[in-house]
C-alpha cells in the first residue's frame, strides 16, 4: 500500500541523512527548497527523485488514499515538508532520534495528503 511505501521512503531518507549529517548540512547550505527545480548540475538527480515522489502521489490518488490533485505539486509539498522537519530536527540541540523524526514527518505528510473519511451528519453534530 502507498502509505507503507511513503513511510519506508521517509524512514530511509531520514536514516541516511542522520547518518550523513555533513552531507545534509551541505544540502541545506545550498539554500533552496527541495520542492523546487534547481539550476545546474544537480537537476537530473532532482528530477529523478521528484518523479519517484510524484509517482507515489499518483499511486495514492489511484488507491483513493490521497486527495485528488496535481501529483507534481503534491510531490513538491512532500519534499518541502520533509526538508523543513529535517532541518529543524538535525540542526537543533540534543540527541537525534531518526525514528521519531521520520514518524513526525510521516504524520505531517498524512495530514497534508491523506483523505479523511467523509463526515456523517451525526459525526458533524457530535463535535
Amino acid at each position: 500500500p502507498v502509505l507503507d511505501k511513503m513511510r519506508r521512503a521517509v524512514r530511509a531518507l531520514v536514516g541516511f541523512l542522520v547518518e550523513h549529517r555533513a552531507f545534509f548540512r551541505i544540502m541545506i547550505r545550498e539554500s533552496r527548497s527541495w520542492g523546487l527545480l534547481p539550476n545546474g548540475e544537480s537537476s537530473a538527480d532532482w528530477r529523478t527523485g521528484h518523479r519517484l515522489q510524484a509517482d507515489l502521489m499518483r499511486a495514492g490518488i489511484e488507491e483513493g488514499v490521497f486527495y485528488e490533485g496535481d501529483p507534481e505539486l503534491m510531490a513538491a509539498l512532500s519534499l518541502s515538508t520533509t526538508q523543513i522537519f529535517l532541518a529543524a530536527s538535525l540542526e537543533g540541540p540534543g540527541e537525534i532520534d531518526a525514528d521519531a523524526i521520520a514518524d513526525e514527518i510521516f504524520v505531517q505528510l498524512q495530514r497534508s495528503l491523506q483523505k479523511l473519511p467523509p463526515l456523517t451528519l451525526e459525526g458533524a453534530n457530535a463535535g
